[in-house]
């Protein structure tokens, strides 16, 4: 069993249009299972919050920032190669689909001067794929480590902007519990 949380680095790239990087959250709680020695899977079950920022144009001479941020249920299971070393260091680096949810109606689209619509309409569900990389010390019973990753998403992040999809960058540290008798 492991716990994930960190920092985000996420913005949206495909269309010119909120590609500024914001710094949400993330947290997540999961199992590594299958373990063959070289590699194991990891199911994750957790929020991420993603988005990002730009400067919109409301008139012909006035510009404001512009904030979307949006809350997803994130699910996936990844594929990890692993390395352990003689004092007790696992080194890792896995891939995997990942399917995110919207949860309720938590995007947000905001100004600090303007209290507008831009008339998006969120996908309730996008598909992507995580990459990671990551180092964790064992201890007896629990580890303690840094996870490196990189979330993209396959499908569109809003229906009528078919080409806008996020990518997030997520710094965290994990900490496992070792179940069992091992």
């Amino acid at each position: 069993m492991k716990m994930e949380g960190g920092v985000g680095f996420s913005s949206m790239h495909g269309m010119d249009l909120f590609n500024e990087t914001v710094h949400p959250f993330y947290f997540m709680v999961g199992a590594e299972y299958l373990d063959r020695g070289w590699f194991h899977l990891a199911s994750n079950i957790g929020v991420v919050r993603k988005g990002g920022k730009d400067e919109l144009w409301t008139s012909l001479d006035e510009a404001s920032d512009w904030s979307l941020m949006g809350t997803f249920l994130t699910l996936n299971t990844l594929f990890d190669i692993k390395k352990v070393s003689y004092d007790g260091y696992t080194f890792y680096a896995g891939a995997g689909p990942v399917v995110n949810i919207k949860v309720g109606k938590s995007e947000k689209i905001s100004s600090e001067s303007h209290d507008e619509s831009l008339g998006m309409d969120f996908n309730p569900v996008h598909l992507g794929v995580r990459c990671e990389v990551g180092v964790k010390k064992d201890f007896k019973r629990t580890a303690l480590g840094l996870v490196a990753s990189y979330q993209t998403a396959l499908t569109s992040y809003v229906k009528n902007f078919s080409k806008l999809r996020d990518r997030t960058f997520t710094l965290g540290i994990t900490l496992d519990f070792r179940l069992g008798t091992k």
